[in-house]
């Protein structure tokens, strides 16, 4: 099977040149699929009986085809994948191969597949078009429809749109004509089980409907509002943004396994051979159930992590016998492999820094953990630099292997770190910690003894986020406009004010000249969406996934809240952490106007 991977990973890359050049090369009739059975033994060991690091074989990214801007949707169509874009669809076949592409006038929000050749394409305008995948890719028909569709379902020959306030919409698939329409108060998106058509209706939880009928079957309020949902036989997934998802058993009745809570933004989902793959835009986790309980099986982590220009992934589906994943850069091949339950080292952020005046010493404790489903042995803990690291291995078993210790699934533990700040200069270090983690072995955690802050006059850092939307932000595409950035941590004990205060005096004001930005630090993805929720803000709230944003723009012993102010020149204009809004307010009036 290894072979297999790689060869198919090489064709997918060949295959993307070569559509973009006019032409493609030949494909051997062997060596064909990326498949696995769940019954199967598994490459990883996952540390059962071996003291070594198990090899990472589980899940990887393979190659990338290449297209003209983000993916926002996959779905398997027409014996290959559709990707539909920013503002474009395109047409892949199950190589790889690029067979055609179209632009539209409006980002894609939804797609699905009618059977035979035909996708469907819903695009943020309101646009339903039935595309043709036979010898290319072309529009077949199209129709506007009322509403905010944002959702697309496709049962037999009928089509099903969740169109937000004005229910769900039921239309004839051979000729996009409405035939008629389900009363609900929110529908923001449609899924078709064997019970019957799912609806994400918002904070009414998951609504089940007669397909003929519209007649409510079932429902179920989740634990925060349904943004989305995924469906395969009786089972579905329900996507709830930066909140978490569920897992649920659909019948009569509807039954969640329990709210289970992300580290990045739910932004799609697939059900697949007893699994769910879950798209945060970081990564990619894999998860398994059994009776009732939900285990988290494996990740893969977005490519270039850290890096501003890195790509977020952002959708999954189903293509052949294999699996694709499409993102910023393009549609990734997706190789899956029998699961098996590893360790999976986790930690709230890739950076840390500390402060401490000149001839002194300070300690700071870096918490770890293990979210993965079996023991994870830490054999080292290791530092360069003026730092020192020690584990506390007060609640840790001793392993096995000699010279190890085990955190087992769900246990955390911190490790103490002390920074001797010398002559109090800035400087740097690394944190290393070695341990069975298949898919990092050593992880490196960058150190920063009193680093220096932002300060006005200076070019501001360029960042990238996730924004509770699951939506990239990058600071420097905002450049000639002037951007007030608020950034917070958990715990923020001025935010639940400021921020009210920002979104009700600021925004009205200063909203048209001045791009509004929170940035909440690390993974706090719950804290920052009940935030936003409870202030009523308009404006993006951005999840700092890699600590970039706040290595560059913390101010050295200071503490929340946090405002920097950008010009239009993209130098910084105010960066303080002075409580109230009263210089923030001046500043802006001073640069716009108001």
């Amino acid at each position: 099977m290894e072979g297999s991977n790689v060869g198919r990973a090489a064709r997918w890359m060949a295959l993307g040149l070569a559509s973009m050049l006019g032409c493609a090369p030949d494909l051997p009739e062997s060596d064909t699929g990326v498949a696995y059975d769940p019954s199967a033994g598994s490459g990883n060991s996952g540390g059962g009986g071996s003291c070594d690091t198990p090899a990472d074989d589980d899940m990887e990214l393979g190659g990338v085809v290449a297209l003209p801007g983000s993916v926002r949707r996959l779905v398997e169509a027409g014996g290959g994948v559709l990707a539909c874009g920013d503002t474009f669809a395109a047409w892949l076949d199950d190589g790889g191969a690029v067979q055609g592409q179209l632009d539209l006038s409006s980002p894609c929000v939804s797609a699905a597949a009618l059977p035979g050749d035909v996708a469907l394409v819903l695009t943020a305008d309101g646009a339903l078009r039935a595309l043709s995948t036979s010898g290319g890719l072309s529009v077949l028909q199209s129709v506007t429809l009322e509403g905010t569709p944002s959702g697309l379902a496709v049962l037999g020959d009928a089509i099903f749109v969740a169109a937000g306030s004005g229910g769900v919409l039921r239309l004839e698939g051979s000729s996009l004509e409405v035939t008629t329409s389900f009363a609900l108060s929110s529908a923001l998106d449609v899924a078709t089980s064997d019970a019957g058509i799912l609806v994400a209706a918002g904070s009414q939880g998951v609504v089940l409907l007669d397909p003929d009928s519209g007649e409510t079957r079932a429902s179920l309020v989740t634990e925060s509002p349904a943004l989305g949902v995924r469906a395969s036989g009786n089972e579905a997934l329900v996507l709830r943004g930066a909140q978490g998802w569920d897992w649920l058993d659909v019948s009569e009745t509807l039954s969640s396994s329990g709210p289970m809570t992300t580290e990045g933004v739910v932004i799609d989902a697939l059900l697949s051979n007893g699994n769910a793959f879950v798209v945060e835009g970081h990564a990619v986790l894999r998860y398994g159930r059994s009776d009732g309980v939900v285990t988290r099986l494996s990740s893969e982590h977005r490519p270039d992590v850290g890096m501003i220009a890195g790509t977020w992934l952002r959708s999954i589906s189903a293509i052949g016998d294999g699996y694709a994943v499409a993102g910023d850069a393009g549609v990734f091949e997706f190789i899956v492999r029998a699961p098996s339950a590893a360790p999976d080292l986790t930690v709230d952020a890739p950076s840390l820094q500390v402060f401490a005046a000149a001839g002194e010493s300070v300690e700071a404790l870096y918490v770890v953990r293990n979210t993965g489903g079996s023991a994870l042995r830490i054999s080292e803990v290791d530092t360069d630099g003026p730092f020192t690291a020690t584990l506390d291995t007060d609640n840790l078993d001793s392993s096995s292997c000699e010279g190890q210790v085990e955190l087992p699934p769900g246990a955390s533990t911190p490790i103490s770190l002390v920074f001797d700040a010398g002559e109090g200069a800035m400087t740097a270090g690394t944190l290393f910690i070695e341990s069975n983690d298949p898919d990092q072995p050593t992880l490196q955690v960058a150190l920063e003894g009193n680093p220096t802050g932002p300060s006005p006059g200076v070019v501001a850092p360029d960042f990238t986020g996730l924004t509770l939307a699951g939506e990239p932000f990058r600071l420097s595409d905002h450049a000639g406009k002037v951007v007030f950035m608020k950034l917070f941590d958990f715990g923020c004990s001025t935010c639940s004010e400021e921020f009210p205060r920002i979104q009700q005096d600021l925004v009205p004001i200063y909203g048209d000249d001045v791009v509004f930005v929170g940035i909440n630090k690390g993974r706090r993805t719950a804290y920052a969406d009940s935030l936003a929720t409870d202030a009523g803000l308009d404006f993006p709230v951005v999840l700092d996934m890699d600590s970039q944003a706040f290595a560059r723009y913390r101010i050295p012993s200071k503490v929340f809240p946090l405002h920097v102010i950008v010009d239009t020149d993209g130098t910084i204009v105010l960066a303080d952490t002075e409580p109230g809004l009263a210089l923030v307010e001046s500043t802006l009036a001073s640069l716009v106007g108001g």
